[in-house]
């Protein structure tokens, strides 16, 4: 892969992080990204890096011998040395000869420093190479640190120097761990010379597990250098062997490589830092999809529930809607008396009666009750059309979505409960609307709605053609109709419509349950489908959520730590202390 095809790759994983920061941010508010996004700043800034020359700090505790390695590297005595306290106090920057100070960090002119340019490249070749010897880590005060700090998260390599005394403590051990994936590390082990070869051994393998340990180092390497005996010109071909090997890790070509790596290694650490978070989030949404089911779950039981509770204590007004609906589908007498109210056959059958003696006031009294029956009726089909009274009143529905939001542990979520409040009414004008359309196919079947309409209208077709017949006959001389005998018919025709209207509800009521238990059906149908679509428009965001957490969580499990091909290596220095 080239290097502008990886740089390339390396960006988008990086917009690939800042999305998931951004993610994780609006998942885990309480959570602190700080670090993150400091990560993440870095690994950007490693893409975009350009400087033509390494910078390589130096960092190590007191006595380490930092400042002898550096004059050493450097050919000149050009930081002071200390014997075993801290004499560092500022860094010390020494510039190869191809180096430019612009070419430093901007710091260089923000932090005490002193700046020195190299007339020749020294016994390490430093060409383009910049050098920093910078102060402590391990002094009581903390001023140290806080120069260190910024120039080693500028610098392109870490070259990191222990002795006997400090190879475990913790402040080192703390402050190279939050560098060690994101810059190529260089491993000294200062005044080496003054240990018993045995000592030395036990020395370089602490080394070397506290790099396995808490650097991820899986294989580093060891080799044995004396800095002052370089110095003084007594390194021998052991220090010209390593001044080789050191000059190789910071060639050109090599540098562009140490750069890749240390990208490479700030997106580990990222993925590092934010391994808990992810998971965490992860674990949320997942609890956040479960709760959301089960509410929906909650709320739907929770309104068939009510739902089936006002069918049965509106019973008889069940059954009425059972009698109007099944009238609307019979177009003949018995449907019409099937429609009619009680208020309505009351007054038809009394002004029958009052016809007999005044057919004005018998006129009067139908009428009047023909147009109470009109309003009743409208009222009622209407109240047809809605379900009126046998769904869940608001505040019904209010009580099952609060509890709802409460067995399922999403009272801090108030837009569940304006949703399912918008979901509500359309749910049931929904259910409704199914049930209409497929009750007259369980109402009564073909068959039955033959005879039951042969039984019914049958009597008064007969009735009405032998009234037809009189009134003819009257015509042609016979003794006709007459007032009596029409009114007479009208009545015998009101009771018969009147018992039919009686039986019919009998009839009804016997299907109530079953038509009970298909309205309940439809309910649940259509409660399931508004579910869906609201689980589906939240899911669509977390999916999205969701997927990007899984991508960037494998990211974070399948992560290894450094290999023997990607070494921070261990350099054994003899320092003498200084």
């Amino acid at each position: 892969m080239t290097t502008t095809n990886l740089k390339g790759l390396l960006a988008q994983q990086a917009a690939s992080w800042e999305e998931t920061i951004s993610v994780l941010n609006e998942l885990l508010p309480h959570r602190s990204l700080d670090r993150a996004r400091k990560l993440l700043a870095d690994h950007k800034a490693l893409i975009e890096q350009d400087r033509p020359g390494a910078l390589v700090v130096l960092v190590g505790s007191t006595g380490a011998g930092k400042s002898t390695l550096f004059n050493a590297l450097c050919g000149d005595e050009l930081s002071t040395v200390g014997d075993m306290r801290p004499t560092t106090k500022n860094a010390v920057v020494a510039l190869g000869p191809a180096a430019q100070r612009a070419d430093l960090p901007a710091l260089v002119d923000t932090i005490d420093c002193q700046v020195h340019d190299l007339p020749a490249p020294g016994p390490m070749g430093l060409g383009d190479l910049s050098l920093v010897d910078a102060p402590d880590l391990n002094t009581y005060e903390t001023e140290g640190r806080e120069i260190l700090g910024p120039w080693a998260e500028h610098a392109d390599l870490l070259l990191i120097l222990n002795h006997s005394q400090s190879i475990v403590e913790q402040a080192a051990v703390d402050f190279i761990a939050d560098f060690s994936r994101r810059r190529k590390l260089l491993l000294v082990l200062g005044r080496s010379d003054e240990l018993t070869p045995s000592a030395r051994g036990e020395l370089v393998d602490q080394m070397k597990r506290v790099a396995r340990e808490e650097w991820g180092v899986l294989e580093p390497e060891v080799i044995a250098v004396d800095s002052l005996a370089a110095r003084e010109g007594r390194g021998g071909s052991e220090w010209q062997e390593q001044q080789v090997q050191m000059r190789e890790a910071l060639m050109a070509g090599a540098l562009g490589r140490i750069r890749e790596d240390n990208a490479r290694g700030a997106l580990e650490a990222l993925s590092a830092e934010l391994g808990t978070a992810i998971e965490e989030a992860q674990a949320l949404l997942r609890s956040r999809r479960h709760a959301l089911e089960q509410a929906l779950e909650i709320w739907s039981s929770g309104l068939v529930d009510t739902t089936r509770k006002n069918l049965v204590a509106h019973s008889k007004q069940w059954v009425e809607v059972l009698r109007l609906l099944a009238g609307e589908s019979w177009p003949g007498p018995g449907g019409w008396a099937m429609r009619l109210s009680g208020t309505g056959s009351g007054a038809l059958g009394l002004g029958l009666l009052l016809g007999r003696r005044n057919p004005l006031v018998g006129a009067g009294v139908a009428a009047a009750g023909s147009a109470i029956d009109s309003l009743k009726g409208g009222r009622s089909k209407q109240q047809i059309d809605l379900g009126a009274s046998l769904w869940p009143s608001e505040k019904e529905q209010k009580e099952v979505i609060e509890i709802a939001s409460l067995e399922a542990g999403m009272q801090g979520d108030p837009d569940l409960a304006l949703e399912l409040e918008a979901l509500g009414q359309p749910t049931l004008e929904a259910a409704w609307s199914s049930w209409i359309s497929t009750r007259s196919n369980r109402v009564w079947s073909t068959p039955q709605r033959y005879l039951l309409r042969a039984l019914v209208d049958g009597p008064l077709l007969v009735l009405g053609v032998f009234c037809l017949g009189l009134a003819l006959w009257g015509i042609f001389g016979g003794p006709g109709l007459g007032m009596d005998r029409l009114m007479d018919s009208l009545l015998v025709a009101a009771l018969w419509l009147t018992g039919w209207r009686w039986l019919s509800g009998r009839l009804l009521a016997r299907r109530a349950s079953g038509e009970r238990s298909a309205l309940l059906g439809c309910l649940e149908t259509a409660l399931a489908d508004a579910g869906g679509t609201l689980l589906t428009a939240r899911a669509s965001v977390q999916v999205s959520q969701e997927g990007l957490l899984a991508q960037m969580g494998a990211g974070h499990a399948g992560r290894r730590p450094r290999g023997k091909n990607e070494p921070p290596f261990v350099l054994e220095v003899g320092s003498h202390g200084r």
